[in-house]
């Protein structure tokens, strides 16, 4: 029964999908198919930005008209609204030879969850290259944002500058970002990325402890507008330092653990003020939770299933990130 709903209810999304593609179909088949069907702009966009990303881009290549119109930031954004994403999982291997070398491949969450309804099982899977143009070495996976990837060039060493870049799969875009010095002896740089919603604005934040000349251990961070030139100093002193590999992108904040020697603690980073909270973690005892770097368990919350993805002719370790098809161009 639960079955035959979920198929219900994804029927509709799949027939209007087909229907509209039948609908451009018969629009382009005009005298004059280098221009734009003789509806009005509005309503052109309102049926483009229903389409999925691969079928859009393919369209992009048609003509100028349909270029321009697709390649609109607020098209980008109002497909972002309206249009029914797939979910992708990006994962970037490191062998175990001592090169560590990097790959970054991807598969479709859907794929993973309609081969079993179990609760638990593994499932054997072959993902799929991703390709691009940039370094190989940013491969450090920080996190994701509305399509956007954000990764990391420094693979868990000492730094002495940021090396990040932004990266959207589905277009194939990506912008390096400016560097900033890292003052004093340094621990591990980390990065979360994110959307400040009330000023249109995408964020990075680096987070990092350091000794300074009095020998004092300081935490500090800084920020980075996505359109700008340069990073920005966060003009107060951090709690604690960041005892996790990311910081964690929920309901436009940064969220990342802190811990010393005693207590842990949760910091809430508002991407819009800039400030942070801290929210104290009760004592659980000696005994806790921590996550493999060579095992992946996905969760469905529609069904409550979990999949473990084996991923075929691989032996390494793994970062991952759930990322969505977009528009979105991290080339401000």
């Amino acid at each position: 029964m639960k079955k035959t709903a979920t198929a219900k209810r994804q029927q509709p999304t799949t027939k209007l999908i087909g229907t509209l593609r039948s609908l451009l179909r018969s629009l382009f088949n005009s005298s004059d198919p280098s221009r734009l069907p003789d509806l009005p702009l509005e309503l052109v966009a309102e049926i483009l930005c229903r389409l999925p990303v691969k079928l859009l881009l393919q369209l992009r290549c048609l003509s100028k008209s349909f270029n321009n119109l697709i390649s609109d930031p607020n098209f980008a954004k109002k497909h972002l609204r309206l249009s029914t994403t797939s979910r992708n999982l990006i994962l970037t291997y490191f062998d175990d030879t001592i090169d560590r070398k990097p790959t970054l491949v991807f598969y479709r969450l859907h794929s993973i969850f309609h081969r079993s309804r179990s609760i638990f099982n593994s499932v054997t899977v072959k993902p799929t290259q991703l390709h691009y143009l940039f370094d190989p070495l940013y491969s450090i996976i920080v996190g994701s944002c509305n399509g956007i990837l954000c990764l990391d060039k420094n693979d868990f060493e000492m730094v002495e500058q940021s090396d990040v870049i932004l990266w959207n799969p589905s277009v194939g875009k990506f912008k390096i970002l400016p560097s900033f010095k890292i003052q004093g002896e340094c621990g591990l740089v980390k990065y979360g990325f994110g959307y400040d919603h009330v000023k249109d604005v995408y964020k990075i934040v680096a987070v990092f402890s350091y000794y300074c000349c009095n020998e004092v251990f300081k935490t500090q961070g800084m920020v980075h507008t996505l359109g700008t030139n340069s990073w920005r100093t966060i003009q107060w002193e951090l709690p604690l330092p960041c005892s996790c590999e990311s910081l964690i992108y929920v309901s436009g904040a940064l969220n990342w653990l802190c811990k010393d020697n005693r207590n842990h603690s949760v910091v809430f980073f508002d991407l819009v003020i800039e400030s942070y909270r801290r929210l104290l973690l009760p004592n659980y005892g000696g005994e806790y939770l921590d996550k493999g770097i060579t095992n992946l368990a996905v969760y469905d919350f529609k069904n409550g299933t979990f999949k473990k993805p084996l991923i075929q002719d691989f032996i390494g370790s793994i970062t991952f990130e759930v990322c969505i098809e977009s528009l979105i161009s991290p080339c401000f």
